[in-house]
């Protein structure tokens, strides 16, 4: 969403769902941003993928891969809701200097035990 030429901002859905939920945030901030919203590995239209595949690590490379892709040469804002609020967090604390700011909408527990506690509960529903 928006111009190519404008600062990039990523979307980060939260769990269990996918990025169509997002499109008002996406106009919305579309006239200061370049706005990119994807379906995150394993959710919405995009491929499944194995339980093995579903780790934070995983989450962390398919946002720098991204990254790549969509602002190689200057740090990126990031909006992240729920799931994708962790997601963004874990992300900027990793890779400190590709994230320029941080903006969380109800994000889930982001610490040590509440967190491994969420991703295990959201990773094991079956």
């Amino acid at each position: 969403y928006g111009d190519v030429i404008n600062p990039v901002l990523f979307v980060l859905h939260g769990s269990y769902s996918d990025s169509r939920a997002y499109r008002n945030i996406c106009e919305g901030l579309s006239d200061r941003y370049y706005v990119v919203v994807w379906d995150q590995r394993g959710c919405g239209l995009s491929e499944r993928i194995t339980e093995e595949e579903f780790t934070l690590s995983y989450a962390v490379d398919e946002i720098n891969r991204m990254k790549d892709i969509f602002s190689p040469n200057e740090p990126v804002t990031i909006v992240g809701q729920s799931w994708g609020g962790g997601l963004a967090t874990l992300y900027a604390s990793c890779e400190t200097d590709k994230v320029k700011q941080l903006v969380l909408i109800e994000p889930m527990p982001l610490t040590g035990a509440d967190m491994q506690q969420v991703f295990k509960t959201i990773v094991e529903f079956s």
